[in-house]
């Protein structure tokens, strides 16, 4: 049975019936690598609306804490990185930072990853790094170079960064046409 599940991540498959699949399957016990290897199949061969989907439900998997989602799901997290969509990068980039925070060791996943290539995102996503201190004490000379980085040039940037995000947050509201209020990120 798990195979026909398998077989139906594809691109022509319609997102509302790879979102059915995958939320209704068992990812909470070691033994479900089914699972696993159908939500990684999703996350990489469907159509781009259920990658994102699929990329998203991983932030709700990581709210649950299955076991040794540190080690499965921030895998499939790093992978999405290099996902070909722009939407499906930026939805990983924001989960890894929603996440890596309640996950001891995570941000060794980050190691692996070239950063430098996701800019200013992938500069914030290096802070999470820097907060193991025995990462800090194994590259010495990473850490010095990062915090003048930060001190030199991009501090500054990341305040402006964050009072734009603050002002958008606080001051756009939307209202629809019946003087209800819309979602700001327009879905």
């Amino acid at each position: 049975m798990a195979s026909i599940f398998v077989d139906l991540m594809a691109p022509s498959t319609n997102a509302a019936l790879v979102k059915v699949i995958v939320a209704c399957l068992d990812y909470e016990h070691d033994y479900c690598y089914l699972s696993k290897v159908i939500l990684q199949k999703a996350l990489t061969s469907t159509c781009e609306s259920a990658r994102r989907w699929c990329t998203r439900f991983l932030s709700a998997l990581a709210h649950r804490r299955p076991p040794n989602f540190v080690e499965w799901g921030f895998r499939l997290l790093m992978g999405q990185l290099g996902d070909q969509s722009v939407k499906v990068v930026r939805q990983a980039i924001r989960i890894l930072h929603m996440w890596l925070p309640y996950y001891e060791s995570s941000s060794r996943w980050l190691r692996t990853a070239q950063l430098d290539s996701f800019g200013e995102a992938g500069t914030i996503l290096k802070v999470h790094m820097y907060a193991d201190e025995n990462w800090c004490v194994l590259d010495d000379a990473g850490t010095r170079e990062a915090v003048t980085f930060w001190l030199e040039s991009f501090g500054v940037r990341y305040v402006e960064t964050i009072e734009d995000d603050m002002r958008d947050a606080l001051l756009s509201v939307r209202r629809t046409l019946t003087g209800t209020f819309s979602r700001a990120s327009g879905e």
